[in-house]
């Protein structure tokens, strides 16, 4: 039987994984970072590195879960993982500045602007990297 006579969605719990992973990740983010710079007092570039590192980790961790189930992870998945972690990576730093200059400027003001262009580009990223988990860092 396949998932049209089951009633079950394979891509949609996918998705969903994918967007559970990368919900756990930016907390872990946005909290390290906040306890990083306001409580431990680190700038906030090294707090930012240290909260994406951090989330990257929890990522890598729910979403291998989620497309490959429980045990101990493969040399492959994590040099993968790591590959589309850096595209990521250069993603967000190319595209969140760009958007967020130009909405800052048509909404109330730039940290508007800032978090709508995260947003974005997150809703963006979150299809095309449940495909990469699902076809081929946890495959």
């Amino acid at each position: 039987m396949g998932p049209r006579q089951t009633g079950r969605r394979p891509g949609l719990r996918r998705l969903s994984g994918v967007a559970a992973a990368g919900g756990a990740g930016w907390l872990v983010d946005v909290s390290v970072l906040w306890l990083a710079h306001e409580v431990a007092g680190l700038p906030v570039s090294a707090a930012a590195a240290l909260g994406f590192v951090c989330s990257g980790v929890v990522n890598f961790t729910v979403n291998r879960l989620v497309f490959a189930g429980r045990g101990r992870p493969g040399g492959r998945q994590v040099v993968r993982y790591l590959v589309l972690f850096l595209a990521n990576l250069a993603v967000v730093s190319a595209l969140v500045p760009v958007l967020a200059a130009a909405w800052g400027q048509l909404l109330a003001g730039p940290g508007v602007g800032v978090l709508l262009a995260k947003v974005v580009v997150t809703a963006i990223l979150l299809p095309v990297n449940s495909f990469c988990y699902h076809r081929w860092v946890f495959h």
